[in-house]
């Protein structure tokens, strides 16, 4: 079963505020690690992402989403080196797949240096 290739990945929030000069600024908040699957997207989808200048499109696959994942918030594995974020709704599976809940994302480079709330790591 497609559960059997889930890995340990991190989901972070990123908040955006308004600042002091009339722009805004962003700030990364660590919310939690869960079980799950970042894997490429299809062909067609990876072909249709360049047309668009999407560099990399996933699908990201859980059957866990008691951290409440929401499109703009990101996903990292660590052990596979990729980030990305979410920028669909949850679509949920059927028959064999039911309990699979899945979303798609895109690449995404969190900058150098970012500290991320709440986990005390750097990036």
């Amino acid at each position: 079963m497609i559960t059997d290739y889930f890995k340990e990945l991190e989901l972070i929030r990123k908040e955006e505020s308004a600042d002091e000069l009339g722009g805004f600024a962003t700030k990364y908040v660590f919310v939690g690690k869960f079980k799950g699957l970042l894997s490429r997207a299809s062909t067609a989808e990876r072909t249709i992402a360049a047309q668009l200048g999407i560099s990399e499109v996933f699908t990201l696959m859980t059957t866990d989403d008691s951290l409440g994942i929401k499109s703009d918030m990101i996903v990292v594995s660590k052990s596979d080196g990729k980030t990305a974020i979410v920028d669909s709704e949850s679509l949920k599976g059927e028959g064999e797949l039911k309990d699979v809940i899945q979303w798609t994302c895109k690449t995404y480079k969190i900058p150098e240096g970012t500290v991320i709330e709440g986990e005390g790591n750097q990036l």
